[in-house]
């Protein structure tokens, strides 16, 4: 324990000296998955919702790593579960969008907009359909995920289900009421009429 206080004292005055604040530092332990740091720091009274220059909070950083300790950590601190940075991103996005089952499993228990969408009209749900995380897609669907939502390709998470061939997924989605957009049933009936 002494030795995590006196790394913790270095990291903080290495980070001051560096012309780092206390919320850069909040959000490269969190992204580091570094529980007793974030602790003190947030101890300390640093914003859980700090935002660095991309417009990145602490917990999209622990989200996208799926760093549950520090996720739990930052909730119970008051962390907003529905910042977007720049590009229209989320902790539930990022977790979604890298298969880590256990810190969406948490963003998703709590008051979350589930289908918010970035700048490119992507889903925490079409995320994971695109990679095929079947586990991911059922947790989601379970907190009524809108399957049919679309992005700006005019696709929805069956679509990105089906044009990578993940079946299990697919069916999950299909159950929930999910619909191939208008635009892909024309562009597939046109290709199997094909020769």
């Amino acid at each position: 324990m002494r030795t995590k206080i006196i790394f913790f004292i270095c990291l903080l005055i290495s980070g001051i000296a560096l012309g780092q604040s206390a919320e850069n530092l909040l959000i490269a332990a969190a992204r580091d998955g570094q529980v007793d740091i974030v602790k003190r720091l947030l101890a300390n009274g640093t914003d859980p919702n700090a935002l660095n220059p991309a417009g990145r909070t602490p917990l999209m950083a622990a989200a996208y790593f799926g760093n549950t300790r520090v996720i739990e950590l930052l909730l119970a601190e008051g962390a907003d579960l529905n910042i977007a940075d720049r590009n229209g991103n989320t902790a539930l996005l990022e977790a979604s969008a890298r298969g880590h089952l256990g810190a969406v499993q948490l963003l998703a228990a709590r008051d979350i907009q589930l289908d918010m969408q970035n700048s490119t009209g992507r889903t925490a749900l079409m995320e994971a359909s695109s990679r095929g995380d079947d586990r991911v897609v059922k947790v989601l669907l379970e907190r009524r995920a809108d399957p049919n939502l679309q992005d700006a390709r005019k696709s929805n998470a069956l679509a990105e289900a089906r044009a990578q061939d993940h079946r299990p997924v697919v069916k999950l989605l299909e159950e929930a009421g999910a619909k191939t957009p208008r635009s892909k049933r024309r562009k597939n009936s046109s290709q199997s009429r094909s020769p």
